[in-house]
């Protein structure tokens, strides 16, 4: 056969004859006694124009049960199939042989839900076991608020399935659905406790709605977060310490120390990963890391790692100047800065090149070694003779910065000294600078 994008070659068509052959023979197996129409159904073998002249000839089909009691529309595929079986008759209240109503085969979809109900599906049926939807739905964690829209009677959950119902609930539940649940039967403690961290985390309300609660409990606060509750909290700090503006990250940190004992309890989370500031570009978001004991150098000697740039560098480049000076008063190494893709800068050079001249008197107040370059040679003198910042190059040498000094290739900073970019100025003050 051709193979021309109009046609398939034999082997393509063997391969579609067996995966339709696989697929009949699963749902075969797997709906034994199931009558045709339903397999057919299953394995997506009708079209709807096919299935439309089925039921004009036929309506009946439209409720046909197998040996299990089971209606086409018990049949999972696709809602415009249901749709076409409800038109034609199907009875959206029809029951298994357990008493299963189509909407319970359904539960899981929530269109399939307000489709069964616009055409008279009963919320408040009952199973064999005198299970009703919204029961299914608290056990399995499933939207409870549209079928108490829907009209279905709340089943009030037991003693034993409280605390795990609640906590599946806690995240897409309303708090009308909440306090449902906790005036049937008291959560837990510890499913309190939890209840708070998550909602703390996710949701203001619900952490306001559950501190309303607090009067309830023994103990509302704990020394210490469980495994759990520690993962829920840090992986929502590592993206609020991120944040532009602050007031999301306080309200956080607020939130969990309402949830432990003391200040000291929270502050070892906050600084467990010795790179916390890593990414911190908000200054009271850093200044609260900082006394909370954050390793202003990322927990390494910068030197060792010249790779990742430092805290210190990424301040002094978005010249943050409030920033330097925390970073400086926690201990930032001043002779830092970054080589990343071979991109050789310090903290003092990246100060001259911004002409950022208060921030180069912090890094000079704080010891920078002013003769430092990394791999590049560019030392900060030859930075300020480049930069032709006459300034900063006077800070410099009045902090002690050699202006004689060689680089490795023996070239002396007065080699860089450039008439055609160089005002006379800078020119003729460092060349008296270096003939005393």
């Amino acid at each position: 056969m051709s193979t021309n994008s109009q046609w398939i070659t034999a082997q393509e068509y063997t391969e579609c004859l067996i995966e339709i052959g696989e697929k009949f023979l699963h749902y075969f197996h797997k709906r034994r006694n199931s009558l045709p129409l339903h397999i057919q159904i299953a394995c997506g073998m009708l079209s709807l124009s096919d299935l439309k002249k089925m039921l004009l000839a036929k309506p009946h089909l439209a409720n046909v049960r197998d040996d299990f009691g089971r209606t086409p529309m018990m049949v999972y595929w696709h809602s415009i199939l249901y749709s076409l079986l409800l038109e034609h008759g199907a009875n959206p209240n029809q029951c298994d042989n357990d008493g299963n109503t189509v909407l319970m085969y359904h539960r899981k979809n929530t269109e399939m839900v307000e489709l069964l109900l616009s055409y008279g599906a009963d919320i408040n049926a009952k199973n064999n076991e005198g299970i009703s939807p919204i029961a299914m739905a608290q056990r399995e964690g499933l939207p409870i608020q549209p079928l108490l829209d829907a009209g279905a009677i709340w089943q009030p959950v037991t003693r034993d399935k409280k605390n795990e119902i609640f906590l599946n609930c806690l995240p897409n539940e309303s708090i009308e659905v909440l306090s449902r649940i906790v005036s049937d039967n008291v959560i837990s403690e510890e499913t309190y406790h939890h209840a708070r961290v998550w909602s703390g985390c996710h949701c203001q309300k619900k952490f306001e709605w559950l501190r309303q609660l607090e009067n309830s409990f023994t103990y509302p606060k704990e020394k210490d977060f469980t495994e759990e509750e520690a993962k829920i909290f840090e992986k929502e700090f590592r993206l609020r310490k991120c944040d532009v503006e602050s007031e999301g990250f306080k309200t956080l940190l607020n939130n969990m120390k309402e949830c432990l004992w003391d200040l000291s309890a929270l502050n070892k989370y906050l600084v467990r990963d010795p790179a916390v500031l890593s990414g911190v570009s908000n200054v009271e978001i850093l200044e609260i890391l900082l006394k909370a004991g954050a390793d202003p150098n990322l927990g390494m000697e910068w030197e060792k790692n010249t790779d990742a740039g430092s805290i210190l560098y990424s301040a002094v480049e978005l010249r943050n100047a409030k920033a330097v000076r925390l970073l400086l008063a926690a201990g930032a190494n001043p002779t830092s800065g970054t080589s990343y893709m071979e991109c050789d800068d310090t903290n003092v050079a990246c100060a001259i090149r911004n002409n950022d001249l208060d921030i180069l008197k912090m890094l000079i107040e704080a010891k920078a070694d002013l003769d430092f370059a990394i791999r590049c040679n560019r030392t900060p003198i030859i930075t300020a003779i480049k930069e032709n910042n006459l300034p900063a190059l006077k800070m410099l040498i009045e902090a002690g910065a050699n202006p004689n000094l060689a680089d490795l290739y023996g070239r002396i900073p007065a080699e860089s000294l450039d008439k055609v970019n160089n005002s006379p100025e800078l020119i003729d003050y460092f060349m008296t600078v270096t003939a005393s």
